[in-house]
């Protein structure tokens, strides 16, 4: 028995509707399971399937957002009575050491390390000619350094850890000249 085959567009259409020829000759199966004018059915199946491929929940593959700095007001100003507040301790030393870690596309952001050289404490104890080293971070230490760093800065941080895996952190830091209320 010879393939059978729909002669025109609409009896093809009429053949993949229910299987069998204008003559009534069941249609033989192909490969993909379809019936008569496979092109349509094999066509309606594609699409079946890229619509059940896009229904599936994709992964996320954004990150958490961060939360606000702390001593950041809704405006985005720098509030330094706040940062007093949350602040364990405010020194004022100088940033040395420092160590570039500059990222392009599509973080721009420089990851930099330094260490803070304590001269002076105006709020904690202990920690006066101690070196506090930090690491410019994503959601914690997200102040970047100025491209200046010489010169008097105040630091407010947290408790450092006891922890030395665990690392350091600022809330905020100002030069000294930057006497804001």
């Amino acid at each position: 028995m010879g393939t059978v085959r729909c002669r025109t567009l609409r009896s093809a259409g009429r053949c993949a509707a229910n299987g069998r020829a204008p003559n009534g000759q069941a249609l033989p199966r192909d490969a993909a399971g379809c019936q008569g004018a496979s092109i349509m059915c094999k066509a309606i199946r594609a699409i079946v399937i890229c619509a059940a491929i896009a229904a599936l929940p994709a992964p996320a593959s954004a990150t958490k957002p961060c939360l606000p700095p702390p001593c950041e007001t809704n405006g985005g100003q720098t509030d330094i009575a706040k940062c007093r507040a949350l602040a364990d301790w405010i020194a004022t030393g100088t940033i040395v050491n420092v160590v570039h870690h500059q990222q392009g596309d599509p973080l721009f952001k420089d990851f930099a390390e330094f260490t803070f050289a304590i001269q002076a404490l105006e709020k904690g104890a202990g920690m006066v000619d101690r070196d506090v080293r930090f690491q410019v971070g994503w959601c914690e230490n997200t102040q970047p350094l100025p491209k200046d760093t010489s010169g008097t800065y105040r630091i407010y941080g947290v408790a450092l850890p006891t922890d030395r895996s665990v690392p350091n952190q600022y809330l905020h830091f100002e030069p000294v000249e930057a006497q804001r209320r």
